[in-house]
This record gives C-alpha cells, structure tokens and sequence, in this order.
C-alpha cells in the first residue's frame, strides 16, 4: 500500500474478508491495524475510493488486452469477463472523456 495515509487495500481487502460487518466494525478492525483511530465515515470514504482506484485498474489492464483499443470493444470484452458491475461507473468515465 502506499503511505498515503489512506487505507484504501486494507478497507477493501477487509471489506471482502468481512462483507456483513459495519462501518464501525471495520473502522475498529481498521484502527487497530493502523495504530490510529479510523472513523465509520472514513472507512465509508476509503471504500468508495478504493472500490473506484480498483475499477480503474481492472480497466486499465482489460484495455491492455485489447488491441483495437476501440472503446466498444473495452465494453464487450468487460461484460465477456463478468466485469461490468465492477467497471460500469469507469467505463462511463471514459466514454464522457473520449466525447
């Protein structure tokens, strides 16, 4: 992870490890891994930046396997790889981006 301060993996990765919890169990598992108080609205903040930074990558790396580099050819090879719910919010960054 980088030493941004933000424990954007480890709120994912304790997230998937721990999907029932809430943001205060998270923020309390967190706090004690990091030695610093983690707050719910933190933990809140750290996913959904964490959920976006790991969207970008997968479509960054599904757009690495394409050769076309067409931008439909981006949303079939990620609806191919069951991808999409993970992707959509990136993917319509980037078509507003290419307009």
């Amino acid at each position: 992870m980088e030493d941004t301060k933000q424990p954007l993996y480890l709120a994912l990765r304790l997230k998937a490890d721990c999907p029932e919890s809430s943001s205060d169990e998270l923020a309390e598992k967190l706090s004690v891994w990091l030695g610093r108080a983690i707050t719910a609205d933190a933990v809140r903040q750290a996913l959904k930046r964490a959920r976006e930074r790991f969207a970008e990558l997968l479509v960054i790396e599904v757009s690495q396997s394409i050769e076309s580099g067409d931008y439909d050819d981006l949303m079939a090879e990620v609806a191919e790889l069951g991808l999409m719910p993970y992707c959509q919010t990136e993917l319509e960054r980037r078509r507003i981006r290419t307009i």
